[in-house]
């Protein structure tokens, strides 16, 4: 789960990504990337092309397939696919959600483990008035009905899946208790898989849950950095100082990325550090210019940049990133 926004995935072998209508496959030897069509004479120009979707928001590597969440076969829908990994099968295999006419949009969250998705449609309001969001167990396999794992209702209530291990599932809800957004409330949940139950994690007010690793819960809050609890929100440990009021936090299975660019005023002030689950440093990355692509995905052992106005890919070990400009 290197970013929420889950544009890109990773498989021994490469890199799958998102670029305009279509999924891309990088190999990680050649570093070349094409389409991800397996159709025999497939010109890739429509969507008749196996790697064209329309408007693909999502994309998950899970037990052997590539799953995508992108507009649906029927009107005003989303709905979920799956396409083997050379891109020669791919079906629709549920409808997700449907659009109203009216909607403004939405910031879908959506996550897979252990052959179901988790989902929250965060839907952009067009007043501010109170809602309700709720989170959903959709199985990936069955017609089975979606199942409802818990709810938040306030001014502008989000639901955020943050991590998957083993059996549970640890989600972030935020909400305004007041009509004009003064005060945020946002909780920490665990949910509980088999027994189909959730709990309040005991974290500090304020702080959002980044990963869990073994008994300690790693947490951010913008200005103070990274830190860890136990499961009862004590015996905190402060691993790694950010002075950065507003920042971008990624993470993968050994390294979280800090990245400052929403409140630098300008990009020769940008930073990227890269540290691991005990506060230590592995690499920064600065002196950054308009041209500098951006990291996109980490595997933990390599990272994928992209060049967002050339629409071009690089692979890198992970400790090169200190040295691009």
């Amino acid at each position: 789960n290197f970013s929420m926004i889950r544009n890109a995935a990773a498989t021994e072998n490469g890199f799958y990504v998102l670029q305009d209508q279509y999924v891309y496959f990088i190999d990680k030897k050649s570093k070349k990337a094409v389409p991800l069509c397996g159709k025999p004479n497939c010109k890739h120009k429509d969507n008749s092309c196996n790697a064209h979707f329309t408007h693909p928001e999502n994309i998950q590597a899970y037990a052997g397939n590539l799953y995508v969440v992108a507009g649906g076969s029927e009107e005003l829908t989303c709905s979920l696919y799956r396409i083997s990994l050379d891109g020669s099968q791919r079906e629709e295999l549920k409808v997700l959600f449907r659009y109203d006419s009216g909607d403004s949009g939405c910031s879908l969250d959506f996550t897979i483990h252990r052959g179901y998705g988790y989902m929250a449609v965060n839907w952009m309001q067009k007043d501010r008035e109170k809602k309700t969001q709720t989170l959903y167990q959709i199985p990936l396999d069955s017609s089975d009905e979606k199942k409802e794992v818990a709810q938040v209702t306030g001014y502008v209530p989000l639901i955020h899946v943050n991590e998957t291990r083993g059996n549970h599932i640890y989600f972030t809800t935020s909400c305004y208790l007041d009509k004009d957004g003064t005060e945020e409330e946002l909780l920490n949940y665990e949910w509980n898989i088999l027994e189909g139950s959730s709990k309040k994690l005991n974290i500090p007010k304020g702080e959002a849950l980044l990963a869990v690793r073994g008994e300690r819960y790693f947490c951010y809050q913008d200005g103070k950095g990274l830190r860890s609890y136990d499961e009862n929100g004590k015996n905190e440990k402060k691993l790694f100082e950010w002075q950065y009021e507003i920042c971008s936090v990624c993470r993968d299975e050994k390294y979280i990325y800090f990245d400052n660019e929403p409140c630098a005023d300008s990009v020769s002030e940008r930073r990227i550090m890269v540290v691991d689950y005990d506060g230590n440093v592995i690499c920064e990355r600065k002196n950054m210019t308009e041209n500098s692509p951006e990291i996109i995905w980490s595997d933990s052992k390599q990272v994928l940049l992209q060049n967002i106005e050339k629409e071009t890919y690089q692979i890198l070990n992970l400790k090169e990133i200190s040295t691009l400009k």
